[in-house]
């Protein structure tokens, strides 16, 4: 359990800084904010009534969420599979 633990943290850490970083540097993950921020901008002109814009922030937040943890699964998992391949190649050299 320990390992599991120690894994958890070194993705948070990485998530949390050189993940962070480097989408401050990728063109196409830039263009995509852009694009968000617009597509938000489109939405709240069309809103009709607080009561809508909450269930529309709901949805965008629950989608958001499930986004965000799909994306720490995927990264703890390569880090695994990252482990495994440099000890699998360390047994054959």
């Amino acid at each position: 359990m320990k390992k599991e633990k120690l894994l958890d943290i070194l993705v948070k850490e990485r998530m949390e800084t050189a993940l962070e970083l480097a989408l401050k540097e990728d063109d196409e993950y830039q263009h995509e904010l852009r694009e968000q921020e617009a597509a938000f901008n489109e939405m709240r002109k069309i809103m009709l009534d607080g009561k809508q814009e909450a269930v529309v922030d709901r949805a965008i937040s629950t989608t958001n969420n499930c986004g965000t943890i799909y994306g720490m699964a995927a990264y703890r998992q390569g880090f695994k599979d990252g482990i495994r391949v440099t000890h699998e190649l360390g047994e054959t050299a």
